[in-house]
């Protein structure tokens, strides 16, 4: 009877994962701060402060007929909408990204598994074979 050998260093390098514990891609100190302080979702309670800032501004001017600081919130205002539609966008392209750079190491790690699958169905048959001999 013939022995197969089995090489263990070869089986143990073949039980190893090259792809570690999942980290996902870090934003940037800039979108990060945006992203904690500033553009958090639309609550309830921002839309009321905004609402009640913009109505304020309204009744301010109504009663002393000075535009500049209802011009001034409006501007804010304007800025602020535009710029969370930036950052909102960004946020959406690394999300992109992320996803992009998640499917293409499924697809390696599934690549990595159909490769174990034919080396230990090839040491099963060779075993098969060796132990009908």
């Amino acid at each position: 009877m013939g022995a197969v050998m089995v090489d263990i260093k070869e089986l143990e390098e073949k039980a190893k994962s090259k792809f570690g514990k999942y980290t996902p891609e870090k934003p940037t100190p800039f979108m990060a701060f945006l992203g904690k302080y500033v553009f958090r979702t639309r609550t309830p309670l921002n839309s009321f402060v905004g609402g009640a800032i913009s109505a304020g501004t309204l009744v301010y001017w109504a009663m002393t007929k000075n535009i500049l600081p209802l011009c001034a919130w409006l501007l804010i205002d304007l800025l602020m909408s535009l710029g969370a539609r930036f950052y909102w966008r960004a946020e959406g392209k690394r999300l992109d990204r992320e996803i992009t750079r998640l499917n293409s190491e499924i697809q390696q790690i599934n690549q990595e598994v159909n490769e174990r699958k034919q080396y230990f169905e090839k040491i099963k048959e060779d075993l098969a074979k060796s132990t009908l001999n």
